[in-house]
């Protein structure tokens, strides 16, 4: 996706590696209640999306099952409070990243 793109009134947020939404388009990605783990910029940076989404590959995603088999608040919650771990974990000489 390039900024051309990008619209200022779409329907969607574009969640890129931060906290913050990089701006709107009218198509989404990912579905609502996903997590996504930056990997770079902020690099480990955790966050919870409860809404539909254009993803773009600036993060991890992990997207809540159909079946829930585990409680998805607990994974994010268990993320959150390591998340200074998964930071550390992030490599680089300018720009920190986390890689698979």
């Amino acid at each position: 996706m390039t900024r051309k793109q990008f619209i200022a009134n779409g329907n969607y947020p574009v969640v890129g590696g931060g906290f913050k939404y990089c701006n709107y388009y009218n198509q989404m990605n990912t579905p609502e209640d996903t997590i996504t783990i930056s990997r770079s910029g902020s690099c480990g940076s955790i966050c919870y999306y409860e809404r539909p989404f254009y993803f773009t590959n600036s993060a991890f995603k992990l997207t809540k099952p159909k079946q829930e088999k585990i409680n998805y608040f607990y994974l994010f919650t268990f993320l959150k409070q390591h998340e200074n771990k998964i930071k550390k974990l992030g490599r680089g000489a300018g720009v920190e990243h986390l890689k698979q």
